[in-house]
């Protein structure tokens, strides 16, 4: 195992806006469908995890509800009033742990690839933050190797163009970021 990994940790966020797509998949389709996807979504992130050698634990609004897309992996019920309150509360918590690289995963991301996590902690050996956008604005990733609140002032994934005001709070703290392959979000049933 390569030394770096055992510093660094993957928080996994299930939170109930990442259903905003599925909503919109559900007045086109049907709201089987969009279910079938969103849970479909959650068990292609469940399966890329179980290939990283990192510490991680599946950040989620209640546990039970998706326990057996997770496995054996840690839960952890959020806290905090805002989306953005909770990611930080949840990096604040890896980083009082020990851990030195956190990257936070929007949970309903099938696209993600060992690869990509691998590039993004990678990156954090040497640039304080990484960012894998979207193709609609917002984030997928987001990696830190020290903890910031001032950025995540701006995390809330439902905000319209999060992405940019995210990495604006980066320049604004005059610190280096690494952008990640862009992903699409999937909003259809394949």
């Amino acid at each position: 195992m390569i030394e770096y990994r055992k510093k660094c940790c993957l928080l996994i966020f299930e939170e109930e806006s990442d259903r905003n797509t599925y909503l919109e998949l559900a007045s086109r389709e049907s709201v089987s469908k969009a279910e079938e996807l969103y849970y479909n979504n959650l068990k292609r992130t469940a399966q890329a995890l179980q290939e990283l050698p990192f510490a991680s634990a599946v950040w989620v609004r209640e546990k039970g509800t998706t326990s057996a897309i997770w496995g054996n992996a840690k839960q952890e019920v959020m806290q905090g009033d805002s989306q953005s309150e909770k990611i930080a509360f949840a990096f604040n918590k890896a980083f009082e742990q020990g851990f030195r690289k956190v990257i936070l995963l929007k949970a309903d991301c099938p696209a993600i690839s060992t690869a990509i996590l691998e590039e993004a902690f990678l990156a954090l050996k040497i640039i304080e933050f990484s960012i894998g956008l979207n193709d609609r604005g917002g984030y997928y990733q987001l990696g830190m190797n020290q903890f910031e609140p001032e950025i995540l002032r701006h995390a809330d994934w439902t905000a319209p163009d999060i992405g940019k005001k995210i990495i604006r709070s980066i320049g604004d703290l005059k610190m280096a970021l690494y952008k990640t392959k862009m992903l699409p979000v999937i909003d259809k049933v394949q």
